[in-house]
């Protein structure tokens, strides 16, 4: 299985895909993962996938610019005709949120 832990930070606002009885039960978050690389930073887009008990604290605290740390399981994505590489995370955990200094 392919399991990681990687500590993120939200990029745009989280989207709610599905929801029952006003209660988000899948929701997802484009974030950014930074690494150095040879002297210089570079930023990792993934899409972390949240759902059941997970998706409405995905909905409600992950606000854009939010740091979180997610454990869970990766998958990655080549398409062939235009070479895209896209990276994802169902996760299983969603823990030490911190909230970005000013809000946008």
């Amino acid at each position: 299985m392919n399991r990681i832990q990687l500590t993120l930070r939200t990029a745009d606002a989280p989207r709610i895909i599905r929801e029952e009885a006003g209660v988000p039960t899948f929701a997802t978050v484009f974030a950014l993962h930074n690494i150095e690389h040879k002297g210089r930073a570079e930023a990792i887009p993934i899409t972390v996938k949240a759902s059941h008990e997970l998706a409405p604290i995905l909905a409600r605290d992950l606000r854009r610019g939010t740091a979180f740390v997610v454990d869970g399981q990766l998958s990655y994505f080549h398409h062939p005709d235009t070479n895209r590489e896209s990276y994802s995370i169902w996760a299983d955990a969603l823990t030490e949120i911190t909230p970005p200094k000013t809000q946008n």
